[in-house]
């Protein structure tokens, strides 16, 4: 129940704040720093509790600090807890979760070693670590059940209020056990001593091996996710499905040694070695399930190294808390090396690579370890170990798969780092993910300068004096925006908002005595508009920039001044290929209307390789009595991509206008899903393509 309440919680916490961080993949990995290091603490406070109390002394305290937490509940955020600004989210986000959800997430990560050395001291005679299985299976319960029973069904208050009800209940079944364990324990004896005293203590090489094979599983899991969301929404699914593989990988591990067959997986892990690091690293790879497949595939077998090696390295019953205290200090460290080390080391996501090159490293050796090195655990003492001696015996081909894995990735990751780095002129990496600036030559023999958000180009700017000030890319004469622009060519004192600034291209539209008020979360992306593109700067209208995310900020306009009363406002907020969920919902909608003029246009882009996000915004528009209109721009010969928009107005001048008519593209003769995208609700598979 604790391990089920301890997974339910995270994938819960981290959609109730992802839109108050601006809807991206960051905020999950942010999330995930303090769940590790949580757990870290968690497993801290039980191996101090039973190294240094007597087992009474124990479940006294650990039940008066559970009916301490009770006070907590519910879990539910406060609004209070909205960032003003788009500074230094981490740290927004721990401190949110640290009053919202601290006490009790502590409380209930540390009951798998904590109930585990309770058994063991009142059972003596048997082995606590299939109680590590049967863990491992309760949290892939709850992370599987969320997406598919809890998320499409229940809001999120309820599922916050809900969690609570379980915890109370999850408290009075731990009081239940606290009383029985304390009904057959003798009140002088402590645990410590109810286990082997004989056996063996774990060498630091083994202590060692601990932390890196936890640190090494956490971090290729953590940056696959990264890579999984960079082009899609940082959905709840793409968090349970790599955090899902990762349990599954200890459940066999510890259940029985047999499962894990180490000739078998490092195999299988050097075979997908150079398609890891190479295609899908640059994505190459195309199709969302494709990718989501392979990354998979290559996250399952990386995680069934690091576990399998951890199993059979685990101590006696004796050192269990340590053990996986150990394990938990590892996951944290893991953490910390991709949230916070490397934005600051890198400005790629390279820790991905380097990840599975950690992992390759350690499977190494753990392979060319003497088998006496291995695991001082009581059942395995005068065993066979014949996988052991079968990989001993083919010493030669192990040397040789070992090397070709290494050769492998450093041709793999040499030829990447050379693609990647040819054509940049900027870097930098920050929470909001990686942004970039490289320049190339058209076939016209113009320079073009191009913002990159992960893999995919938001703006472009032609760097010749007399073309800059021409709008380029998604937003180039013909697209929908640039129609909306045209229907106010006449208007004195237009008023546009844009939320996503990219290279501030819509500025080119804009003449003297209009307003641009753009908003954008990341500030990376104002300083990159100002220092490496001219549209700003070139703009003869007031060009406003307001950082922090868009729905927070008109929020809070609206509530101090009232709306902006602008004539058109434009959704282009992307993060690498993918749009935040928050700024599609019937609550963004609603706001949206009360910035806009009764005759203004909402301009939507949609331009997305795996989702076609026009039936959302119908339906919306729907329901809202406004109309949809699609414009399409096909690619050219200056190898612009296709430009998808969908406006919406109620505008029936600008509906009607038989100049603009031509670009409306009709929609597909398709009965279309009363679906409305909310707060609570968003569902990703129903807009694949």
């Amino acid at each position: 129940m604790g391990s089920f309440l301890l997974f339910q919680v995270q994938p819960i916490a981290a959609r109730y704040i992802l839109p108050w961080f601006g809807g991206g993949a960051s905020v999950w990995t942010a999330c995930m720093l303090f769940f590790q290091v949580f757990l870290l603490v968690g497993y801290a406070y039980a191996y101090l509790l039973t190294r240094y109390l007597a087992l009474r002394k124990q479940v006294a305290v650990h039940l008066l600090l559970l009916a301490g937490t009770l006070v907590l509940l519910p879990i539910t955020p406060a609004e209070a807890w909205k960032p003003i600004d788009s500074h230094n989210p981490e740290w927004g986000i721990i401190l949110l979760l640290l009053f919202t959800i601290g006490g009790p997430f502590l409380l209930v990560s540390s009951t798998g070693p904590l109930l585990q050395n309770w058994f063991a001291g009142v059972r003596p005679g048997k082995s606590p670590y299939r109680l590590f299985a049967l863990s491992n299976f309760a949290s892939l319960l709850a992370l599987l059940t969320y997406p598919v029973l809890i998320e499409p069904f229940f809001g999120l208050d309820v599922q916050t209020k809900s969690w609570s009800m379980g915890y109370l209940f999850y408290a009075m079944a731990v009081g239940w056990c606290a009383a029985q364990v304390y009904m057959e324990s003798a009140q002088h004896r402590p645990a410590q001593e109810t286990v082997h005293q004989d056996e063996i203590e774990p060498d630091r090489a083994s202590v060692f091996l601990w932390l890196a094979l936890s640190a090494c599983g956490v971090v290729v899991l953590l940056a696959s996710t990264n890579e999984m969301t960079q082009n899609i929404f940082p959905v709840p699914f793409l968090w349970v499905l790599p955090l899902s593989l990762y349990l599954i990988s200890f459940i066999p591990c510890f259940e029985n040694e047999r499962w894990y067959v180490r000739r078998f997986w490092v195999t299988l892990f050097c075979i997908g070695f150079f398609p890891a690091v190479f295609f899908l690293h640059m994505g190459k790879v195309d199709g969302f399930v494709y990718q989501i497949v392979l990354y998979s595939i290559i996250l399952l077998t990386a995680c069934m190294i690091c576990h399998g090696e951890l199993a059979r390295l685990k101590p006696s019953p004796k050192y269990l808390t340590s053990f996986y205290l150990a394990i938990a200090l590892g996951g944290a460290l893991g953490s910390v090396l991709v949230n916070l080390v490397a934005p600051h080391l890198f400005s790629r996501y390279w820790e991905y690579p380097f990840g599975l090159f950690g992992v390759y490293l350690l499977a190494g050796i753990c392979g060319f370890r003497k088998a006496s090195h291995g695991a001082p655990h009581p059942e395995m003492k005068n065993k066979a170990r014949p996988r052991e001696a079968a990989l001993l015996k083919n010493r030669r081909f192990t040397q040789w798969l070992w090397g070709t894995g290494g050769a492998a990735f450093l041709f793999a990751f040499g030829l990447s780092m050379y693609i990647f780095e040819s054509n940049d002129i900027a870097n930098e990496r920050n929470f909001y993910g990686r942004l970039h600036v490289n320049e190339r030559q058209a076939e016209s023999g113009a320079v073009v300068r191009s913002l990159m958000h992960g893999q995919i180009i938001h703006s472009e700017q032609i760097m010749d004096p007399n073309y800059r000030v021409v709008p380029t890319l998604y937003f180039r004469y013909g697209s929908g925006v640039g129609m909306a622009v045209q229907h106010y060519s006449d208007t004195q004192g237009l008023r546009m908002g844009v939320v996503g600034l990219g290279a501030g291209t819509i500025a080119s539209y804009a003449s003297y005595g209009d307003v641009v008020r753009f908003y954008e979360i990341n500030p990376a992306v104002k300083e990159f508009a100002e220092k490496y593109f001219y549209y700003l700067q070139d703009c003869e209208a007031d060009c406003e920039v307001v950082l922090g995310d868009a729905r927070i900020s008109l929020e809070r306009e609206l509530k101090e001044t009232g709306g902006q009363n602008f004539h058109i406002l434009v959704l282009d907020a992307f993060s690498s290929d993918s749009i935040p969920v928050h700024l599609m919902t019937r609550e963004a909608f609603s706001l949206y209307w009360q910035h806009l003029r009764p005759d203004g246009i909402l301009a939507f882009h949609i331009s997305n390789a795996y989702l076609d996000l026009s039936p959302i915004i119908r339906n919306l528009a729907h329901q809202f009595g406004k109309q949809a209109i699609s414009i399409v721009v096909e690619p050219d010969r200056l190898n612009w991509s296709k430009a998808e928009w969908v406006l919406v107005t109620s505008n029936q001048q600008f509906i009607d206008n038989e100049d603009l008519k031509p670009y409306f593209k009709p929609w597909p003769d398709q009965k279309l899903r009363k679906e409305i995208w909310t707060d609570d609700y968003s569902n990703l598979f129903s807009a694949l393509k």
